[in-house]
């Protein structure tokens, strides 16, 4: 095991073994981090400080879903875009699923369901590709298939058409909502960024259908 006397995080997202990335806010004492060397680090305390002005912490831009290991202690970050529409978190999961520092393979997952949609939404949010404009989360793989509209498991049909109904009323957040609360109450605080960037798309979408 390494160890390491500080290291200061801003906006990064830290690797936490069984966790998965979690904004440095959310560590706690006991989570193990990874080295570049591939060692433990433990994490023995932790505080978090607030500034009264934004602080400058890289002189240069990372693109797309780049992990990469930064401090003196050399642990594994990324640069957080974990929600999205459909295609940019596939394509953010293809880069971080080929990658050496590879621990979990990455899915990523619809919110709402992609075949709660009716139709005429679908062709609303995106002529071409519809799949790849919905509403969707970076999740470990074994996270993925515990979700309650996953594939064929029992009660997903049943969910989905749930889903389906509230969309057909417009009811998009009520829908969206639905796997928030799902995701939450299986793993707090883990996917709270990607669920709050999945928003983002989801406010758009809905702009659309009813413009």
């Amino acid at each position: 095991m390494a160890s390491c006397r500080k290291h200061s995080a801003y906006t990064q997202h830290l690797y936490v073994q069984s966790r998965g990335f979690i904004e440095a806010g959310n560590l706690l004492v006991g989570d193990k981090l990874i080295s570049v060397n591939g060692e433990d680090l433990v994490i023995e305390k932790f505080f978090i400080e607030e500034t009264a002005e934004p602080v400058d912490v890289y002189n240069l831009q990372v693109e797309d879903y780049h992990t990469y290991f930064v401090g003196d202690c050399a642990v594994w970050v990324h640069n957080a875009e974990c929600g999205g529409s459909y295609k940019d978190v596939k394509k953010k999961n293809a880069e971080e699923n080929h990658g050496k520092a590879k621990r979990d393979p990455k899915d990523a997952h619809h919110m709402p369901a992609h075949d709660a949609y009716p139709d005429y939404v679908k062709t609303r949010i995106g002529k071409y590709n519809k799949k790849a404009n919905g509403p969707s989360i970076s999740m470990e793989n074994a996270d993925h298939t515990q979700t309650a509209s996953y594939d064929n498991k029992p009660g997903a049909k049943a969910y989905r058409a749930k889903q389906k109904k509230l969309i057909q009323a417009e009811k998009f957040q009520e829908a969206f909502d639905m796997d928030v609360a799902d995701i939450k109450s299986k793993f707090p605080g883990k996917y709270d960024l990607s669920i709050q960037q999945a928003q983002e798309c989801l406010d758009d979408i809905i702009k659309k259908v009813k413009s």
